[in-house]
């Protein structure tokens, strides 16, 4: 992991890990009182006297910070994996953190989260506070947690009238991402209120307009918690008055609409990794506002959870399910896939999508189709039954075939449909292994394909990057898909030529033309 402190000449510092910004100093202030302080403040009314806090992340030193602007904070567990970040923020971040984590209320565990947590539930551990300061999930090992599971274990924490604040992801660049890691909250057990604020050095990174953080609670945060009897801790730069912090619970009407179609996500689910990549950016409006201190939040609709048991999320079943008995099954197949091909994993890029569909030949030729095939059907249970079908009638064409990927191309379009197919489904079952290209995989790029062949083992890697994840995009926004941002209409249509003939059809039975 590549830590990077950029010290600038007007004195401010931005803290980068693996190239993704963590906080820069002229503006964090607005992320750490926004996560830290409305469930302080709300934990204070609730119940006098000391309060026992943890700290999950946040090894800056930063979330403490503001934690211990209160006198009734008797004790923090800061639980954070990374050493590196600790030292740092107790040396060079010490000025911007006050020095929190020499405080002597302070205990440091650099250890696994998940693993601490449920070592306190088997304690039979408790707080009255708990502040989630880890960032967006960029695999699964990441997405855990965010996980209705994650939750729970959390929601076990919790005091009954306990309070914790999570960080989340921009409810205007991904809304699905954030309403699931909101309903999966929900789902947990936990009484949810969602808020966000706009960070400008998020923005700026293209992380998006606004920046999402979740309250929870065992207990129903109520609005009149939040009205003006409110007592906020000092000191303060940013939230000045129970007023401002109202305003924080108020969405664009059109981020709210997300809400009731977002998966919540069970442990090994990666619908969430899914909906950061695959989402569309809203561009904020003013026309009409949900307020979520007004609604009614134990009447929202909340899907189904997610529990991973696919190999494609949800929709996509649900779409190549509905088109399975359509006689235009395979044109539409085709462009789901080519839609999907930069969505459904991170490294799946503009570059390496527009190689494959102008060489296709070349780029089969680096892998083993059949034995991918032949791998595919052996997880025919997480696929679509349409889709099984065509799989089992590729493996019988490809049983006669000589070997020649041209000869392959020209035989139509429902060849080459699956194929696309195969080579997506390929690449989630075995990212590195499928493709292996640029700098997080472990073959060559452009026509240098060696070391692909075979049997689709773990070839080249992605790199160790953690659960710390990142807080925003990872990357051009662009890559996510090809409707009117990657290819587009223009790229799509120039690169259908490079396909050979297309005039192939149904058999007379149903089998390849």
């Amino acid at each position: 992991m590549a830590i990077l402190l950029d010290k600038r000449d007007d004195g401010s510092v931005a803290l980068l890990i693996d190239g993704d910004l963590q906080f820069d100093s002229r503006d964090e202030r607005i992320y750490h009182e926004a996560l830290a302080l409305p469930a302080l403040a709300i934990s204070e009314r609730r119940k006098p006297g000391k309060r026992k806090a943890l700290i999950i992340g946040g090894g800056d030193g930063l979330t403490a910070r503001e934690l211990l602007k209160s006198e009734t904070i008797a004790s923090i567990d800061l639980v954070d994996y990374d050493a590196g970040v600790i030292s740092l923020a107790q040396v060079e971040l010490k000025e911007i953190n006050g020095g929190s984590l020499s405080d002597p209320r302070i205990t440091i565990h650099i250890e696994d989260a998940w693993k601490f947590v449920e070592k306190a539930i088997g304690l039979g551990t408790t707080y009255d506070i708990a502040m989630v300061d880890l960032t967006v999930a960029q695999d699964a090992s990441g997405a855990k947690f965010h996980s209705m599971d994650w939750y729970a274990m959390l929601a076990r924490l919790l005091a009954n009238d306990g309070l914790l604040a999570a960080n989340g992801v921009s409810p205007s660049a991904t809304p699905s991402a954030y309403w699931s890691v909101y309903n999966s909250m929900v789902v947990a057990g936990l009484c949810g209120l969602p808020y966000r604020i706009f960070v400008p050095s998020f923005a700026q990174m293209g992380y998006g307009y606004d920046w999402g953080f979740l309250l929870g609670s065992p207990t129903r945060i109520n609005a009149q918690e939040l009205d003006d009897e409110l007592v906020l801790p000092a000191p303060r730069q940013i939230l000045m008055d129970p007023a401002q912090i109202r305003q924080l619970f108020e969405f664009p009407a059109e981020l709210f609409e997300h809400q009731s179609k977002a998966m919540p996500a069970r442990l090994g689910s990666e619908i969430l990794l899914h909906y950061f990549y695959n989402s569309k950016e809203i561009a904020p409006r003013r026309l009409s506002t949900w307020n979520a201190l007004a609604a009614d939040l134990t009447a929202l609709s909340i899907p189904e959870p997610d529990t991973g048991e696919y190999l494609l999320p949800p929709e996509i079943r649900a779409c190549l399910t509905e088109t399975g008995d359509n006689a235009n099954f395979e044109q539409t197949l085709f462009e789901r896939v080519l839609n999907l091909m930069p969505a459904l994993n991170r490294f799946q890029t503009r570059q390496l999508v527009s190689e494959f569909l102008e060489e296709p030949a070349a780029f089969l030729e680096a892998i083993d189709l059949g034995g991918l095939v032949e791998r595919l059907l052996r997880r025919a249970a997480e696929l679509p039954g349409k889709l099984v079908e065509e799989l089992k009638l590729l493996r019988d064409k490809l049983s006669e075939w000589s070997g020649n990927y041209l000869s392959l191309l020209d035989t139509g379009m429902r060849v080459m449909t699956i194929v696309t197919a195969v080579v997506v489904l390929g690449n989630l079952l075995y990212p590195d292994a499928a493709y292996g290209k640029g700098e997080h995989g472990g073959g060559g790029h452009g026509g240098d394909h060696g070391g692909h062949g075979g049997d689709h083992g773990d070839h080249g890697g992605r790199g160790d990057h953690g659960d710390r994840g990142d807080r925003g995009d990872r990357g051009d926004r662009g890559d996510r898909g090809f409707g009117g941002r990657g290819f587009g209409n223009r790229g799509f249509d120039h690169h259908w030529g490079h396909w050979g003939a297309w005039g192939g059809g149904w058999g007379a039975r149903g089998g390849w033309a």
